[in-house]
């Protein structure tokens, strides 16, 4: 973690008063060091994992702000962009402007990276209703940016008896 942020195990240990036999777990927030050693100030959430295959720190946002930018487009069945999108569609070009790689449909989708539990749902995560028939992605405070009729919009994330599955995308 310390090479992928520019900076040293010891450094971070120091800014986040860290002994050495400290156990650092998935989910564990850890501060970046202020002092210039890391390229980037901020913290790390390490929940994100560091495995090649999990998502990037800001993919997620970013594919939310992509969908948020296409509110009001029209709602279009097997609509991948420009005159409109339907849900996977939408899904796919949000997480494509982000660098990552999605297929095209919400039955594919559903594979396309790992299951999570409601409560670890952060912004860019897929959330599939309607029995894998239509999908909508997480943007964060309880609300879905969602490509459904007449228009993309934002709405309420839907109550968990009407979820299939929540799903985090991984890097393909």
């Amino acid at each position: 973690m310390a090479r992928r942020h520019g900076t040293t195990v010891a450094a971070l240990q120091k800014a986040n008063g860290l002994g050495r036999s400290t156990l650092i777990l998935a989910g564990h927030r850890l501060r970046l060091p202020a002092d210039g050693t890391a390229r980037r100030p901020g913290t790390v959430d390490t929940a994100r994992g560091t495995t090649p295959s999990a998502r990037p720190v800001g993919h997620g946002r970013a594919a939310v702000a992509f969908a948020r930018g296409r509110l009001g487009t029209p709602y279009v069945w097997g609509g991948t962009g420009r005159g409109g999108y339907d849900c996977s569609g939408l899904v796919q070009a949000a997480w494509r402007s982000a660098g990552v790689t999605l297929p095209r449909t919400t039955y594919e989708q559903v594979h396309a990276g790992t299951r999570v539990r409601r409560a670890a749902l952060r912004p860019g995560d897929l959330v599939f209703t309607h029995r894998l028939g239509h999908v909508q992605m997480y943007a964060g405070d309880g609300r879905v940016v969602e490509a459904t009729r007449p228009v993309v919009r934002h709405a309420p994330l839907p109550a968990p008896r009407s979820v299939t599955a929540y799903v985090r995308p991984t890097r393909r």
